[in-house]
């Protein structure tokens, strides 16, 4: 199985960290923050807070929920935190579909 990773800092704007045209992913939370992620409009709060991933915590959606995390075909899934940054460590898994 061929897997690729990526790790990102994500601070205080909403910040691409994988696209859902990828079924199989993991995200990995390795800093001190809480991370909300989302589509492009998520937040730390409100209405359009994201799902969170506390530190040291990692994320596994299935691979058909995946594909509508975001309610939107071929969007990217983002991260947010509320101060400061966090690193995330997106791990893809399996075959790249695209």
């Amino acid at each position: 199985m061929a897997s690729r990773h990526k790790t990102t800092s994500v601070g205080t704007s909403a910040t691409a960290l994988v696209g859902t045209e990828f079924p199989n992913f993991i995200i990995q939370n390795k800093s001190g923050a809480t991370v909300f992620i989302g589509g492009s409009d998520v937040t730390t709060s409100g209405a359009t807070a994201g799902f969170q991933v506390v530190d040291g915590a990692t994320f596994e959606p299935g691979v058909e929920a995946s594909k509508s995390l975001t309610g939107v075909t071929n969007d990217r899934l983002y991260g947010i935190v509320a101060s400061s940054t966090a690193n995330v460590t997106v791990l893809v898994k399996g075959k790249v579909l695209s």
